[in-house]
């Protein structure tokens, strides 16, 4: 598990999870979900657009995020990330995204 940082844009209803002092080397786009690596392969940040429709979180809901992080393992040729978010009322969740990929990745 990686402590990360997020940014919640209500306007545009986009939520940030990444790594702080990462930087990201490349990424995967999947629909509304985008998922940047560095030279490594590691997953350094996850993009959610519409994460209200999505996931069905109420966007009051994620403007009451507190702290993150991300998780993630490879899986032959699926990357499987999850997102875990804590709120202001210390209820938390975790968002699931499942990544297919082409060929298997060593993910760290």
């Amino acid at each position: 598990m990686v402590k990360a940082k997020m940014i919640y844009d209500p306007v545009v209803d986009s939520l940030f999870v990444y790594k702080e002092g990462s930087k990201i080397y490349g990424n995967i786009s999947l629909g509304e979900i985008i998922v940047g690596f560095d030279k490594s392969l590691n997953v350094v940040s996850v993009e959610i657009l519409n994460p209200d429709m999505l996931f069905n979180i109420p966007k009051k809901m994620l403007e009451s995020a507190v702290s993150a992080s991300l998780r993630w393992q490879g899986r032959k040729s699926l990357i499987l990330i999850y997102i875990d978010l804590v709120f202001g009322n210390k209820e938390e969740m975790t968002i699931p995204i499942t990544l297919p990929v082409e060929k298997a990745l060593a993910v760290r």
